[in-house]
């Protein structure tokens, strides 16, 4: 996340909360799931290649899948652990 933000780890951990990070995973999560320019200028090239005129570029895109997951309850304990485990925090 703090390469993505273009920011060091260390000045991630004190200008972030957990909440905060929570919400920047499901943002990356959503932006995972959606095609880029070059996802359609692929497909269209594999469109070409595959010689089939009755394909549509969407039919060489990868279709992301809603995968349902259950909701897991953690304490405020637990979230903090996970939160220093996840950034090597030893306090």
């Amino acid at each position: 996340m703090a390469t993505r933000l273009g920011i060091p780890v260390s000045e991630l951990e004190q200008r972030m909360d957990y909440a905060e990070l929570l919400e920047w995973g499901c943002y990356f999560d959503i932006e995972i799931k959606q095609h880029s320019k070059q996802d359609y200028y692929l497909a269209q090239i594999a469109g070409i290649m595959s010689g089939g005129k009755s394909k549509k570029i969407a039919d060489f895109l990868i279709k992301f899948g809603k995968e349902k997951k259950k909701p897991i309850k953690l304490s405020s304990g637990e979230q903090i652990s996970i939160f220093k485990n996840l950034f090597g925090i030893k306090k």
